[in-house]
């Protein structure tokens, strides 16, 4: 009779990688990687960046020297390669190595008898949340321009755990660290300009000087229903809300607050649309917003107007406040 046995053989080697060509990338892509190998004899340790226009950076550790080359991932039949040019001293890798591990934290690849391995370490910047700001204050009783500034509330939303924050009026002070202003100042012009210092805890050398712009605002008068109806619907903006509860999460998303009372929210392209409208209160304008979905949810509500203007807007519903800020093309 006929045999319809069959055996079916499949192959497994241990140097496949399990990862993609397009994960190799990405990978590489971010921080930075040391590097070990069976090459290297009395090469200098360096980190080594993989940027996004195929240039590879090694940058010397003991002496911050920088060595620039290339390097490339290609999807061949051998398998995953990625390709390295660098002069020297790394010249000895600078080879077409097949991936045969492959992780996010660790990458080695094989070239003949040599091996490469590469593992991340990645860095925090201590300065990354820190930017250029303003400080936004309304005026006291007598309305002349100068008020009481709490500097601590130059960067709320920045953690400080690990770096030390002083502010100077001028650039070189700040540079030099000296004369720092108290937490509690009072501007003497207005906008005035001064300067904060931030430099890593225990490391008073290693710092960042960033702008900061001290505003006072006449916030005494109060606007009507129909000059904020005018000011959201004004033809060629819409509002940013700069800060939420104190958090500026939803900075990246624009508000169109359009004339037939739909809320439009953007976001790189994509839409959430909501409804909005002004009613006069006992204690002033409302602005309600509605129907929002998620994530935006919270924007939902009756919005009181203690502070209006024609680019900025301070709204509180309860004990949370919504700061607006207009953007015009």
């Amino acid at each position: 009779g006929t045999d319809n046995t069959r055996m079916v053989i499949k192959q497994h080697c241990e140097d496949e990688p399990n990862c993609s060509a397009q994960e190799v990338r990405s990978f590489l892509n971010e921080c930075q990687w040391f590097a070990g190998s069976n090459l290297f004899d009395n090469v200098p340790t360096a980190a080594f960046n993989f940027q996004e226009n195929h240039v590879l950076v090694a940058t010397i550790t003991n002496t911050g020297e920088e060595v620039a080359g290339t390097w490339n991932v290609e999807l061949t039949d051998e398998g995953i390669i990625l390709g390295i040019e660098l002069p020297a001293p790394y010249d000895v890798i600078s080879k077409r190595w097949k991936i045969s591990e492959c992780g996010e934290h660790r990458v080695k690849m094989i070239s003949g008898d040599y091996y490469l391995v590469f593992e991340r370490e990645c860095q925090n910047n201590p300065f990354e949340c820190f930017d250029d700001t303003e400080l936004i204050v309304c005026d006291d009783d007598t309305i002349n321009g100068f008020a009481q500034f709490n500097l601590e509330m130059v960067f709320p939303n920045c953690p400080q755990d690990n770096v030390e924050v002083t502010y100077h009026a001028t650039e070189n002070e700040a540079e030099s660290g000296i004369n720092s202003l108290p937490t509690v100042y009072e501007n003497n012009t207005n906008p005035q300009v001064i300067y904060a210092r931030v430099a890593v805890a225990g490391n008073n050398t290693n710092y960042e000087v960033f702008e900061v712009v001290l505003y006072v605002e006449d916030c005494s008068t109060s606007c009507t229903e129909t000059q904020i109806d005018a000011y959201l619907i004004e033809a060629n903006c819409h509002w940013v809300p700069a800060a939420i509860n104190g958090s500026n999460d939803f900075v990246d998303y624009d508000f169109y607050f359009n004339e037939n009372l739909d809320l439009v929210i953007v976001l790189d392209g994509a839409e959430t649309v909501g409804t909005w409208m002004t009613t006069q209160g006992a204690d002033g304008v409302i602005v309600s917003m509605s129907q929002i979905s998620d994530p935006l949810q919270q924007f939902n509500g009756e919005w009181l107007v203690v502070e209006c203007g024609a680019e900025r807007m301070v709204l509180t519903n309860n004990n949370i406040e919504l700061i607006l800020e207009r953007e015009c093309q």
